[in-house]
């Protein structure tokens, strides 16, 4: 949300030097912002004051809302980013970071609520780009009470993005609760090297990638699950779940190559095809449904062979578990 503290009285004017870039953020059409953002990789300034940046902030924050109400971030994504609203939020976050880095006056920074929503996206690079930023700011919120509700709500979330990809000698990826042969385990560091390698002499192939996932549905969800699936029965049997909904435990072992996508399809969009895909078929309740998503993502980066992805999937990983230990 908008930041509404007043200035301090003592509050001296920003240097000079900040001037032009302060009034070229207040003023720029949104669609420039991250051509201006763009030569600030590093700060060049003195360390500055949050407080002289408050109008900058409250303008990001308006477009970060408006981008979180657009996509529907309040719960997960299933609208992709265009390529300008991509650049657009990188620039914003990472700029947001620098000044979080450089300035004075940090905890004034009020836009908890639009990163806890920029947690919900199928974007990797905006995902990175907001970790990076709450990793940077936690330490400031940890005595903060009106923030503590929405960190315990990211918690789970975090954990999700930050836990082993229990990667074997198959490239297979699974969650903690998966099953894994004594052959094919391999330890943190060991995975942590093969990850970091970027060795793509022998890219991992299709059938070498599967999602495994597994969750224990109540009894309640299983009820619910049933009562929904009697008020469909107007629909095609092909567009109702095929799945039982029992109570126990629910065990994914999904081969990339059976899902059946569309292979000139983005990035984004097989990952999207594979998730709908397992959802009707096991019925996901929604609590669980991120921790899935991240999982096929993880997966698909070892099916394609996507070196980039993979990286700014692991980075987004580092940055979580650095995160929880903040």
């Amino acid at each position: 949300m908008r930041i509404k503290k007043l200035q301090h009285k003592r509050l001296n004017f920003p240097p000079q030097e900040m001037q032009p870039l302060r009034e070229q953020l207040e003023t720029t059409p949104i669609n420039n912002i991250h051509e201006v953002l763009k030569p600030y990789q590093e700060w060049p300034f003195v360390r500055g004051d949050m407080y002289h940046w408050i109008t900058v902030l409250n303008r990001f924050d308006d477009i970060m809302a408006d981008v979180c109400e657009k996509f529907g971030l309040t719960s997960l994504q299933k609208v992709d980013f265009d390529a300008e609203t991509r650049v657009l939020l990188v620039s914003i976050l990472e700029f947001s970071r620098l000044l979080m880095e450089n300035c004075i006056n940090r905890n004034v920074y009020n836009s908890v609520e639009r990163l806890d929503c920029l947690l919900n996206t199928s974007d990797p690079e905006v995902l990175e780009s907001t970790l990076r930023m709450l990793l940077r700011a936690a330490h400031r919120w940890s005595y903060q009470r009106d923030v503590k509700t929405s960190l315990t709500v990211m918690s789970t979330r975090l954990m999700t993005v930050a836990d082993t990809w229990r990667t074997n000698k198959d490239i297979t990826t699974g969650s903690g609760n998966s099953r894994q042969s004594a052959e094919g385990s391999v330890s943190h560091t060991n995975e942590f090297k093969m990850l970091a390698s970027g060795d793509e002499s022998t890219p991992p192939r299709t059938s070498e990638a599967v999602v495994r996932y597994s969750f224990f549905r109540t009894a309640d969800e299983a009820r619910q699950l049933e009562e929904d699936a009697g008020s469909d029965q107007s629909k095609p049997q092909s567009k109702r779940s095929s799945g039982l909904a029992t109570e126990g435990l629910v065990a994914i072992d999904a081969p990339i190559d059976s899902l059946n996508l569309d292979r000139a399809a983005s990035r984004y969009e097989q990952v999207r095809q594979a998730f709908d895909t397992l959802v009707a078929q096991y019925r996901i309740p929604a609590a669980h449904q991120f921790e899935l998503r991240h999982r096929i993502q993880v997966a698909m980066s070892f099916a394609t062979g996507d070196s980039a992805l993979r990286f700014t999937l692991l980075r987004s990983r580092i940055c979580a578990a650095a995160f929880s230990r903040s």
